[in-house]
C-alpha cells in the first residue's frame, strides 16, 4: 500500500544535535556573567558610597578634667585653684599633646596614654615641645627646664628674663632674653651649656619670632623697625654646624622686607623656613645657608590662620573688602596645590576659623564644628558639638583632641 500511513523516525540535523550542550552551556554562562557583573556594580557602589560617606559620629575614647577630683590621669587633681588653672597650656604636635602649668608637664598621645611626666616649679611658665623634647620656662624669670624623655630635667639659669624660648628636637635650647641694654638669644647645648649667644641693641629692631631646627644647628631671627618712615622686618639666618679656620661668625644670611611686619618664623618640611605677615609670607630652604623659593602677598587678604606638616603648609585667609574666606594649600617648592572658597567648605566659615594637617588631610574647626577634608576638598568628616571647644588637633588616624577650658578629648570617628 502505497499511499499506507507509516511511521518513521524523526530525523535531526547531527549538527544541531552538537550544538544543544553549547548552548546550554552559553545560557549557564551568561547567567553566571550576569549575576557576577550585578554582584560587582553592587559592591563598587557600596565601596563608593563608603568612600564618599561623610561620618557624623564619633566614640569619646579618652576625657579628663585636670583639676577634677575624679580624675586618674593629671597631676593636677588635687589643685583647685582658680590662678593655677588660668596658668595651664596645651601644645599640639606630631599626633600629641603636650599639657604644662606651674608645677608639671607632660604628654598624651592619640590614645590617651601619658608620657614623659614631669614635676617642677614655675610661677609664669609657657611652654615649647619637639619630637620628645620640653621646654618650659619662667616668662620674664630667670629659669628654664629642659626635660628629655627617659632623661633627667635639665635647669637652665639665665643671666636675664627671659622672654622666649624654644627647644630642638634633640634637646639644644634658644632662650631670648633682655636686660636694660641690650636683646641676647643664647643657644644651650643638651647639657645646658652656652654655645652661642647673639647680642643685639635697639637699633636692630624688636624681637618678635625665631625659630630653632629640629637638629639645634639652625636659627632663624626676627627683628622689626621703622626706618625712613617704613615699617622693616629683617631675617637673620644662623648655621651653627658650620665649622672650620674659615668660618667667622654663624651669621649665613640677612634679608630686609620693607612694608611687612613678619609675625612668625618656623622650620617646615625638611630644610625650609616660612616667616609668616599678616598679608602673606616667605618661603626659603636653608641647608647650609638660605636661598628663597617663594615671596607670596594676598593684597586685599590677611591671614587668620596657617599650619604646616613634612610635605605641605596652608593659610587661611579673609578678603578685608569682601568678608569672604578662603584656604590655600602649597608644597615645599612654593607651589600652590589648592585653593577653596569657603562655599567648598561644608563647616560654618563666619566664626574663627583653625587649620591644621596631616599628609593628605585637611583639619578645619571652630567652636561648634570639626571638618576633616581630603586634600582635593572632599568633605570626608563633620562632627558637631553641642559646648563651644577652644582648641581642634589630629591625635592620630580619624583620632582628634579637644580641648575646652580645663577639660581634655580624644575623639574617634565612627566608620
Amino acid at each position: 500500500m502505497d499511499d499506507e500511513f507509516r511511521l518513521s523516525p524523526c530525523e535531526y540535523d547531527e549538527d544541531e544535535l552538537d550544538r544543544m550542550p553549547f548552548k546550554r552551556k552559553m545560557i549557564i554562562i551568561g547567567i553566571v556573567g550576569l549575576a557576577f557583573v550585578i554582584l560587582l556594580i553592587f559592591t563598587i557602589s557600596a565601596v563608593l558610597r563608603h568612600f564618599n560617606r561623610v561620618v557624623t559620629e564619633y566614640t569619646v575614647e579618652y576625657s579628663d578634667n585636670l583639676f577634677s577630683s575624679k580624675s586618674d590621669n593629671s597631676v593636677f587633681k588635687e589643685q583647685e585653684n582658680e590662678a593655677l588653672k588660668k596658668k595651664v597650656a596645651f601644645h599640639f604636635g606630631n599626633d600629641r599633646l603636650m599639657i604644662s602649668t606651674i608645677d608639671g608637664a607632660y604628654f598624651i598621645d592619640g590614645k590617651g596614654l601619658m608620657s614623659g611626666r614631669y614635676s617642677y616649679a614655675i610661677n609664669e611658665p609657657v611652654g615649647d615641645f619637639c619630637n620628645d623634647s620640653i621646654l618650659v620656662y619662667d616668662y620674664e624669670g630667670t629659669k628654664a627646664m629642659v626635660l628629655i624623655e627617659s632623661k633627667a630635667g635639665l635647669m637652665i639659669n639665665s643671666l636675664r628674663n627671659i622672654l622666649r624660648g624654644k627647644v630642638s628636637g634633640n634637646g639644644k635650647t634658644v632662650l631670648y632674653s633682655s636686660d636694660d641694654r641690650n636683646d641676647y638669644v643664647t643657644v644651650y647645648n643638651a647639657q645646658g651649656e652656652v654655645e652661642n649667644e647673639i647680642r643685639t641693641t635697639f637699633a636692630d629692631g624688636i624681637p618678635v619670632d625665631y625659630a630653632i631646627s629640629d637638629d639645634g644647628t639652625r636659627l632663624v631671627t626676627a627683628y622689626c623697625s621703622y626706618e625712613n618712615n617704613k615699617i622693616v622686618s629683617k631675617l637673620s639666618f644662623y648655621n651653627f654646624a658650620q665649622k672650620g679656620y674659615a668660618v667667622r661668625s654663624p651669621l649665613t644670611g640677612q634679608e630686609t622686607i620693607e612694608g611687612k611686619i613678619i609675625t612668625r618664623v618656623v622650620f617646615a618640611g625638611r630644610e625650609n623656613i616660612i616667616a609668616f605677615n599678616n598679608n602673606g609670607f616667605e618661603l626659603y630652604e636653608m641647608r647650609t645657608t638660605k636661598s628663597k623659593l617663594l615671596s607670596k602677598n594676598f593684597e586685599d587678604e590677611t591671614v587668620l590662620d596657617y599650619a604646616y606638616d613634612a610635605t605641605h603648609f596652608g593659610v587661611v585667609l579673609k578678603d578685608m573688602k569682601t568678608g569672604k574666606k578662603r584656604v590655600v594649600i602649597y608644597d615645599y617648592i612654593g607651589r600652590e596645590i589648592k585653593s577653596f572658597n569657603e562655599t567648598a567648605f561644608s563647616i560654618d566659615f563666619s566664626d574663627e576659623i583653625h587649620i591644621a594637617l596631616r599628609g593628605e588631610q585637611i583639619l578645619l574647626s571652630n567652636s561648634k564644628e570639626l571638618g576633616l577634608y581630603t586634600l582635593e576638598g572632599k568633605c570626608k568628616a563633620l562632627l558637631k558639638f553641642e559646648a563651644s571647644v577652644s582648641n581642634c588637633a589630629f591625635a592620630g588616624e580619624d583620632r582628634f583632641f579637644i580641648t575646652s577650658g580645663d577639660s581634655i578629648e580624644i575623639l574617634k570617628l565612627k566608620r
